[in-house]
Order: C-alpha cells, then structure tokens, then sequence
C-alpha cells in the first residue's frame, strides 16, 4: 500500500477515509512516545551512573610537579647518603672522603661541569658505579632514579 510512508501529522480526512485506520495510528503514535521516552532515560541512567563513577573515584593533589620534586628530593638524599655513609665503598668502591677528593679534582679540571639534570658529583659517582659494578643503563637508571637515555 503507497499510503504507509506517509507521516502520521500530514494525514487530513480524506486519507482516513480512504482506509487508514486511526485506532492503529494512534497505536503507532502512543509506541514511539513510549520508546523515545525509553530511550531518553535510559540515556539520563547512563550520564548518573558515569557522574556517579566519577565522583567515586580519589581526587588527587599532585601533579607533574610534585613528582619532579620528590624525584630530584630521593637524588639527593641518594647522593647524601652516598657521601655521608660507608656504603659509599660497596657502591662506588671508594671512601667518602676520596670521592669527594675526586669530585674537587675532576670540577678543577673543567673537563665535567654541572647540567640541568644533574650535577657532576652525580655523574662521577654514576661513572664509578658503572665501571666499579660493570652493570647495564638499566640498573644505573633504577639505582640513580634517570631514564636510561638520560644515564647514557
């Protein structure tokens, strides 16, 4: 039938007298206001429940910052702890007392200078470490807290 494609709104009288029942247009009128009333809330469920996730989840403070800074604080008690103990012999294989020696000397020279990441004393005790123990950029990298390239 070619009268089945037509909107229920532009229907007039002469469409219904033709055969259209309006018992079954207002039963087709009455089921697509009950599924887009369905599907409204169920779209208002899913947007509560995901609000409702997402207030259940931890509100953290810290940010990129504070990671940086607790990373450069545990260098530097690293490094503390490297000069003012005698593990110093068991990492580095010197003395505390020698290793600063060292560190004087090797800064006198000018040939090893500060950068950005890493002061000098850390790059001689890495240097020492890697040829006292022989080990790979990945145990230098975990023992100093730097990335592999940065260790290199």
């Amino acid at each position: 039938m070619a009268d089945e494609n037509i909107p229920v709104i532009d229907l007039d009288e002469e469409d219904m007298n033709n055969g259209l029942d309006l018992n079954l247009i207002s039963h087709i009128q009455n089921q697509l206001q009950m599924r887009t009333q369905l599907g409204v809330m169920t779209n208002l469920c899913v947007v509560a429940f995901g609000l409702n996730m997402l207030s259940t989840l931890p509100v953290t403070t810290s940010n990129i910052r504070d990671f940086i800074f607790q990373k450069e604080r545990r260098r530097h008690e690293l490094m503390s702890y490297l000069i003012h103990t005698e593990q110093c012999r068991d990492i580095i294989r010197m003395g505390p007392e020698t290793f600063i020696n060292l560190c004087q000397r090797v800064r006198a020279t000018g040939l090893v200078k500060d950068v950005f990441c890493s002061t000098m004393e850390k790059q001689v005790a890495k240097f020492l470490h890697i040829i006292g123990h022989n080990v790979k950029n990945r145990s230098v990298s975990f023992f100093f807290h730097r990335f592999g390239e940065t260790v290199s």
